[in-house]
């Protein structure tokens, strides 16, 4: 009998339901997996094209030279290159970090958040090449706004944080 009741237990433990992921973070993972290929995608696309970008750049270097428009081609050229290495890095960080997350693992997210700091870091990084003028404004605000997105995923993959271990 006591035999009959381990076994009745054991049946009982062993088929448990795994943990079900909440619908909001299976929303949040399906867009951060849309995203971060599409930044996957266009910073690979980028990173092909540096050797375009460097001609168009030092064909601008050479016309306005030491110009009042505000911005070193040759510097701004550099940050450039390692804003896209950025990106591409970041995004795929972002990407592991998702799939972490959507096993529910809560190390995803501390990935997620290396993830999506890289991006940010190389656009602040590429804005502050450029002398002050209307394009470092200009810069600085659209990164400013592009922090929203990241911020917002961040706050809100944290608010779950309760749903992964």
């Amino acid at each position: 009998m006591n035999k009959d009741i381990d076994l009745l237990d054991k049946e009982i433990i062993d088929t448990a339901p795994p943990a079900q992921r909440p619908v909001f973070i299976t929303v949040l993972c399906i867009l951060t997996f849309s995203g971060a290929g599409l930044t996957i995608i266009t910073s690979l696309f980028s990173i092909f094209t540096m050797g375009q970008l460097e001609t168009s750049m030092n064909n601008m270097n050479e016309a306005f030279g030491d110009s009042d428009i505000g911005m070193d081609f040759g510097n701004s050229y550099r940050w450039m290159k390692l804003s896209y290495v950025l990106n591409l890095v970041g995004s795929l960080l972002c990407l592991a970090g998702a799939l972490f997350m959507w096993k529910l693992k809560r190390l995803g997210f501390y990935i997620y958040i290396v993830g999506q700091l890289l991006p940010i870091i190389g656009s602040f990084m590429t804005m502050n090449s450029i002398k002050m003028g209307a394009f470092a404004s200009l810069g600085i605000i659209a990164t400013i706004i592009g922090m929203m997105f990241p911020i917002a995923f961040i706050i809100m993959y944290g608010l779950n944080l309760k749903h992964m271990k």
